[in-house]
């Protein structure tokens, strides 16, 4: 999950409009919010984390219109998803605890959401969601227990067998870089392993790659806490 730039998306839309590069009747629906949304998210689903095209997405309401409609201009609201994802979010916007916000409120309030906020910069989406192997493939489960894990993978049903299919590829994908740092561990030389650890993370997590969060868990699995402390290896929290 990909956390946001915040910007004021509508003092731009309005200097856009003076500037002559957005005709006012293009601020009918969503779709003007789409690029620059789609641009702080360095071009990926806020929720399963896979690049996407601009083109036929969504602009996805974290809190539903529908109950929160006061909310529904609000760039700390939207966010840039796939249809899959925002077709199985639709309008659910669970609470652990506390009450809806009423007419005008701004949230947080009294709210405990269940569903985690990518656009939250105080929320960290690993803390929640770990991806672990689980007979053979690689599968989100809610971090030590989670409740708002739990909720988030089972609401956005990031566990679904079309994403597997996908975790399962990118995890494929990674093979020469996890073959380059074992190889390199089998050597015993602390800078070459720490140099071989340092361009895996520059390649692999750089913001517009898909699939962060599961590239840190991989790396993670195959090479634990022990290990990364005898050779010096930083491994983000992200």
């Amino acid at each position: 999950m990909e956390v946001l730039a915040c910007v004021d998306l509508l003092d731009q839309a309005e200097k856009d409009v003076e500037a002559g590069q957005l005709k006012p009747e293009e601020l009918t629906g969503y779709g003007w919010a789409r690029a620059p949304l789609f641009q702080a998210q360095n071009g990926k689903c806020a929720w399963c984390e896979l690049s996407e095209q601009i083109q036929h997405n969504a602009v996805d309401h974290l809190r539903p219109k529908s109950v929160y409609w006061w909310l529904t201009w609000t760039w700390e609201n939207l966010l840039f998803a796939c249809r899959v994802c925002n077709r199985h979010k639709s309008d659910d916007f669970p609470l652990l605890k506390g009450r809806r916000l009423m007419a005008g409120e701004q949230p947080p309030g009294a709210e405990r959401p269940a569903l985690l906020d990518p656009a939250d910069p105080n929320v960290r989406p690993r803390d929640h969601i770990q991806f672990r192997p689980v007979g053979g493939r690689w599968v989100p489960t809610p971090r030590a227990g989670s409740r708002r894990g739990e909720a988030t993978i089972r609401i956005l049903q990031l566990d679904r067998f079309d994403l597997l299919d996908r975790y399962q590829d990118h995890v494929e994908a990674l093979g020469d870089s996890l073959d380059a740092i074992r190889a390199a561990v089998s050597g015993g030389d602390h800078a070459t392993v720490q140099a071989t650890w340092r361009r895996t993370l520059q390649r692999r997590t750089r913001p517009r790659q898909p699939l962060i969060a599961l590239t840190l868990d991989v790396l993670d699995h195959h090479f634990p806490p022990r290990l990364r402390e005898h050779f010096g290896l930083i491994l983000p929290t992200r």
